[in-house]
């Protein structure tokens, strides 16, 4: 198997709004998920 390090860093303010997720959003890209905070993911 593979091993690699992911690390994530905080998207700009701008991207976090409701048109730049529109724009740089996951399903963007083609994902089937919701876009969530990297701040919201580092809780858990």
């Amino acid at each position: 198997g593979y091993r690699g390090t992911i690390f994530l860093i905080p998207a700009h303010e701008r991207m976090r709004t409701p048109r730049g997720i529109q724009v740089f959003g996951p399903q963007h890209f083609g994902y089937d998920l919701e876009y969530v905070k990297v701040e919201k993911l580092n809780q858990s």
